[in-house]
């Protein structure tokens, strides 16, 4: 008797899905006979181009990148008998995901930090994601570049940043979070005389300063004596100074306040000193 030595027939099937997706599984399968041993007696021993192998009638592989990959199986029978079938299969990019974090609060004049989470489907594609920022703010257009960048907003507001990440074969996703910039609240500290003589010009001053303990440059401050008002503007220090004559009858008591009101940046504040008395000691 002689050895056998027919080879398998092979039926190499359509990869199921055919065209793949980087980073999803693809099913390759392929069917034999041989005139002396059973489909089962068969091995099959799969390459793919990529370095990937599988064993076995169906197999799974996952491709880490898009491109158009070749594989072969090759099947023997128990004599050492062996078939090989090639065939080639297209894998499609999957653009990437990315999450710009929750919403966030922060106040007027500080950096807001921003963070991102980008991943991709493809493995290859993971190390090399680009990410661009737009902050939302008029103001400043040019945006920034980077998984984690900081932004100071100019004005006080409600925002809405988006990040963009790109893969390297030009795939987006973005995403958005929304900022809210508050105004600073402020104290005024009145910082003037309580008391006159009749018939004089006062000077009247006060003390602006913000949340964050800095002066308030540019406010516009309010004095009132009784029936009198005059206003003063704050310096770089935040020391406002206004100049009153005094035209209210002598020897009484009068109210005396400061305020601020709310601008494009700061909330408003007032300080009540108490009672002005115009008059001898």
């Amino acid at each position: 008797m002689q050895a056998e030595n027919k080879p398998p027939v092979v039926t190499l099937n359509t990869p199921s899905p055919s065209v793949g997706s980087e980073g999803s599984a693809v099913q390759f399968t392929a069917g034999a006979t041989d005139n002396c041993d059973s489909a089962s007696q068969l091995s099959f021993v799969w390459q793919f181009s990529d370095g990937g192998v599988g064993y076995g009638p169906s197999v799974y592989h996952t491709f880490a990148d898009n491109g158009t990959y070749s594989y072969r199986v090759t099947v023997c029978d128990r004599a050492g008998n062996c078939t090989i079938a090639d065939s080639n299969i297209v894998v499609n990019n999957v653009a990437p995901t990315v999450d710009a974090g929750p919403d966030m609060t922060r106040l007027w004049g500080l950096p807001v930090a921003f963070h991102a989470n980008g991943a991709d489907a493809g493995a290859v594609d993971n190390g090399s994601l680009l990410y661009t920022w737009d902050f939302g703010d008029p103001n400043s257009l040019v945006g920034a570049a980077g998984q984690d960048v900081s932004h100071v907003y100019s004005m006080p507001g409600t925002y809405n940043a988006t990040v963009t990440v790109r893969d390297k074969d030009g795939a987006t996703s973005s995403d958005t979070v929304q900022v809210t910039v508050p105004k600073r609240a402020t104290t005024l500290t009145y910082t003037g005389p309580v008391q006159s003589l009749p018939n004089r010009r006062i000077t009247l001053t006060a003390t602006l300063t913000d949340s964050l303990g800095q002066p308030v440059a540019g406010a516009l401050i309010t004095f009132t004596v009784g029936s009198q008002v005059t206003t003063g503007v704050t310096n770089g220090s935040g020391v406002a100074t206004a100049s009153l004559a005094l035209n209210q009858k002598n020897g009484s008591y009068y109210p005396l306040s400061a305020s601020f009101a709310t601008n494009t940046k700061y909330l408003g504040s007032s300080a009540l000193p108490g009672l002005f008395k115009i008059g001898n000691k």
